[in-house]
């Protein structure tokens, strides 16, 4: 039973689970409304032209000191854009999705189908504010991308997000 024991001890530790507390949609917008335009609410769909990003490509073992790896791919989100004061539909708007890992655990990335045409994205906005870059972070813990709530959820979102 000792042997076990330190056995498992001296395992990496993506033999250990990761703990994550589930994200609260109503917590996360309200977070997005309180980052003072820094994040906004995207409800639609992000599509690859070049393919998704692999999150393989961010694992990063235990021992590793970089730990903060990242794989990348540019996506295309076609929806409603809600930002403060501002609720306006987009085509095409290019999207930097972002892919990281905490030891074996990645995030993933949301599949568009017809099951599931939109979802709801929270992105960081980025750059200059006349003429912003977003990035959809997708993490181990996830909270960045939920199934849409209904449409009245978002209407009243929207409206008491004032600048």
């Amino acid at each position: 039973m000792i042997a076990l024991a330190l056995g498992l001890l001296a395992m990496e530790t993506d033999a250990l689970a990761l703990s994550c507390a589930e994200p609260q949609l109503g917590q996360v917008l309200d977070a997005v409304r309180d980052a003072n335009g820094s994040q906004v609410v995207a409800v639609g769909a992000v599509v690859f032209p070049d393919g998704p990003p692999d999150p393989k490509q961010a694992l990063v073992r235990p021992t590793e000191v970089d730990l903060g790896r990242v794989s990348a791919a540019s996506g295309r989100f076609t929806g409603t854009l809600i930002g403060p004061g501002t609720r306006r539909e987009v085509k095409d708007l290019e999207v930097r999705v972002e892919v990281t890992c905490i030891s074996a655990w990645c995030g993933w990335v949301p599949v568009v189908d017809a099951e599931h045409p939109a979802w709801l994205h929270v992105l960081q906005v980025t750059g200059d504010p006349a003429s912003p870059g977003y990035t959809l972070t997708l993490g181990a813990c996830g909270g960045t991308v939920f199934a849409p709530p209904p449409a009245a959820e978002i209407d009243a979102f929207s409206a008491s997000w004032t600048p």
